[in-house]
Parts: structure tokens; C-alpha cells; sequence
């Protein structure tokens, strides 16, 4: 590439990751002849007052700016939620696009971008800044692979600034991460991401203050003890971004960044839990017959409320409902369709429990699915791999493990 023109595409501009990107590219990595020659901004007053001050042209519009440049990163780090309004702006005119962290607001917006970003045939790729340091640097000369990584990091918030330790683990233990606890304060969370073969990523989060990147990287052999130097974190960070821009092409797999928003998504939700009550939960039921009574009255003892009642025999139904203080219907899109219904209960023949629960997950409500799962092991594969593509929770209610029998039979064979 002749020209190394980069443009900034943000929210406002006026914010840490603007100034820490340009001053590297101005100053440590001047020798690499890319320059910020345009800018834009969302909040035009403040955009233009940063380009004046940084001596950059501004552009009144997406469309402009790409015509002046070879390369273009969205920043907006504080304002994921603005990420995906852009890049439909910015992707069409065919330059490699670099997307600040986090990368989306949720896994569908993200998954939509790459979407986006396949139609029109240009490369993307998005990082959080804690992808090239030291602790990668080590990871690379492991003796023996990595079977635990504890990473300590702060920050304002988990919200925000979880996909730096996030982005730590899948960088280092990969993407196929199979379960996730989230455990501790509101200010001081911990996170144990588990892996295949026992492997465990821990992150201790500080929200209370800012704490420098630490990580401890363990082999069956050694533990090796890695701190982020903070001087060059941004320095690497931005150095990354300009590999992608010359090599053309995403230099980091997709399949890991989903990784990472599947993660933060998983986590987020697993908070809205931990901080929902029994009495913020409302319970959809489908299916009115013996079991769906049963699993009504174990909501009313929990104290759950039960939303909606559902069956193709409205009037049974309707018995469940009335009982309980809910609404009958003989539709289970009424259940997909309010946003008030936290998780549903599916106890129907055995042949609609695939589809049903499909249907569930894909519109954002966890499932507690009768027995059997599904018909067939293909079947069963098929919902796990969407729970955890949709990051859904799902379940299968075998009633009897946890019984007194159950759980005193399980005790005897593991003794």
C-alpha cells in the first residue's frame, strides 16, 4: 500500500483512545508512515474542536472521510452501542476497518457487523487493547501447555472494561470456552471460565479502582508471574492495528472475537441474576398439563411469578392461569413476544421440544426443558450448541437428581 492514510471514525473524539492512538502513531510509531489524516464524529462540535487541536482535518460525513483515506478505525470505546450504526456507514466503502472494544454491545450486533463486513467484502478486525502484550509474549515460550490463567485487572467497571481480561483468557486458552461462574461483590467479581481438559481461566476484576494487568500463566510444569507494562500497552495495541491495516486482513480469528462477546454476554447476564430476585423474576409456562401444574405451583412457593400460561388446549390453560394470577393463551409466540417473561418452562410431547426450545432461546428467555431433552443425540447436540451460541441457559429438569436418593446414590459411586 503506496498511501497510509488512517481515518478516526468516534463518538465525539474527545476521549483517551483517540489522543493514545494518534500520540503513538505520531511518536513511537512514526518509522511505520501511517498518519490520521481526517477524522469524524458523532457529536460534530466536539469532533471538530479535537481535529482543529490535533491540526487533522474534519469531515462532515463517513462518506467523505473514506474517500481521503486507505484505512479507517471506529473508536467510540465508551459507546459500543454506536458501533454498529457506524460500521453500516463505513463498511460499504471497502476499507479495512478496525472496531474498537468492545466490539458490540451484544453477540447478535457483533455477529450483524461481520455480517455486514462479509457483504461487502472488506476486512475487519476488532480488539481490545490487552491483546498483544507481555503476557501472549510468554505464552509463546511455555514449556508444556497452559492449563490455568489467573488474570487481576481494574477498571471503572466490569461492564466496560471486562473484555480486557476477557480478552486475555481467549487469547490465551482459545475460544471453545464450555462454562462460565461469575461469584463475588459488585465491585470486586470473579470470573472462572472453564475449559476442556480441565483447564480454568480465573479473573479477579477490582471496579472499586484501577488496578494494573497481572497474570499468572501455569504449565504442568512452572508458573510464570507476567505485569502489563502500562507504558506500552497502547504503543503494541496500536502497532497491532497497523499490521491488520498492511496485511489486509483480519489477523485475529473471528471465531475468538465472538468468543469474547459470547463470554461478556454470558456474564452479563449472570448478573442481571445474581442482582434479580426471586420477586424481579417472571416465569412463562408452556404446556397445562399434570407437570405444568406442578412446576406453577413450585414457581408460587419460590416466590416467582407466573406471567403466561401455554396450551393448545386454551381452557386448560386457562385453569393454570387463573389460579395463579397469569395470562392463557394457546400461541407460544406470546411467550417469545413479551420481554416481561424471564425464562419458560416447556413440558410438552416429547417431538416439540427441539423446535420449542429453539424458539425460546432465540427470542432471549432461559429454559428449564422436561424430560427427555430431545429424540435423538443429534437433537440434544443441536440445543446445546444453540444455548451457547445464544448464550442462553439450559436445562433439563431431571427432578430426581436432586432428591435425597439421587444425591445419596451419586454419593455412593463416587466414593
Amino acid at each position: 500500500m503506496a498511501a497510509k492514510r488512517i481515518g478516526f471514525v468516534d463518538d465525539d473524539l474527545d476521549n483517551f483512545h483517540a489522543n493514545t492512538y494518534l500520540s503513538a502513531l505520531r511518536g513511537p510509531l512514526v518509522h511505520r508512515g501511517w498518519e490520521v489524516v481526517g477524522a469524524t464524529a458523532l457529536q460534530a462540535e466536539k469532533g471538530t474542536a479535537w481535529a482543529t487541536k490535533n491540526g487533522i482535518p474534519h469531515y462532515d460525513t463517513i462518506a467523505d472521510l473514506a474517500s481521503a483515506v486507505d484505512a479507517i478505525a471506529i473508536l467510540a470505546p465508551s459507546t459500543p452501542e454506536t458501533h454498529e450504526a457506524l460500521a453500516e456507514q463505513v463498511l460499504p466503502h471497502g476499507k479495512p476497518t478496525f472496531i474498537d472494544k468492545t466490539f458490540a454491545p451484544d453477540l447478535a450486533a457483533a455477529e450483524r457487523i461481520f455480517a455486514l463486513a462479509d457483504s461487502n467484502r472488506v476486512a475487519v478486525q476488532s480488539t481490545s487493547a490487552l491483546r498483544t502484550t507481555a503476557i501472549q509474549a510468554q505464552l509463546e515460550k511455555l514449556e508444556g501447555p497452559l492449563v490455568n490463567l489467573g488474570v487481576w485487572a481494574g477498571g471503572a467497571s466490569l461492564a466496560e472494561y471486562g473484555v480486557h481480561p476477557v480478552e486475555i483468557a481467549v487469547s490465551c486458552l482459545g475460544p471453545e470456552a464450555e462454562r462460565l461462574t461469575v461469584a463475588g461483590a459488585e465491585l470486586h467479581p470473579t470470573l472462572v471460565i472453564e475449559y476442556s481438559r480441565g483447564r480454568v481461566a480465573t479473573i479477579d476484576f477490582n471496579a472499586a479502582e484501577y488496578a494494573p494487568f497481572v497474570a499468572m500463566l501455569t504449565t504442568d510444569r512452572w508458573s510464570r508471574h507476567v505485569v502489563v507494562d502500562d507504558k506500552r500497552l497502547f504503543v503494541d495495541a496500536a502497532a497491532a492495528i497497523l499490521d491488520f491495516f498492511e496485511a489486509g486482513q483480519p489477523l485475529v480469528p473471528r471465531g475468538e472475537t465472538l468468543a469474547v462477546m459470547r463470554i461478556l454476554e454470558a456474564v452479563k447476564r449472570a448478573a442481571d441474576w445474581q442482582n434479580k430476585g426471586a420477586d424481579d423474576m417472571r416465569l412463562g409456562i408452556l404446556g397445562a398439563g399434570a407437570v405444568g401444574a406442578k412446576h406453577a405451583a413450585a414457581a408460587a412457593i419460590a416466590g416467582v411469578e407466573l406471567g403466561r400460561v401455554v396450551d393448545r388446549n386454551v381452557d386448560r390453560a386457562a385453569v393454570i392461569a387463573g389460579e395463579f394470577g397469569a395470562t392463557a393463551s394457546d400461541d407460544p409466540r406470546t411467550l417469545w413476544d413479551d420481554a416481561s417473561i424471564d425464562a419458560v418452562v416447556i413440558g410438552v410431547p416429547n417431538c416439540f421440544h427441539r423446535p420449542l426450545a429453539l424458539e425460546a432461546m432465540r427470542a432471549g428467555k432461559d429454559v428449564l426443558l422436561e424430560k427427555p431433552m430431545a429424540l435423538t443425540g443429534t437433537e440434544c447436540d443441536d440445543l446445546c450448541e444453540a444455548a451457547e451460541g445464544l448464550g442462553r441457559v439450559l436445562q433439563v429438569g431431571y427432578a430426581h437428581r436432586f432428591t435425597a436418593v439421587g444425591a445419596g446414590a451419586k454419593g455412593l459411586v463416587e466414593t
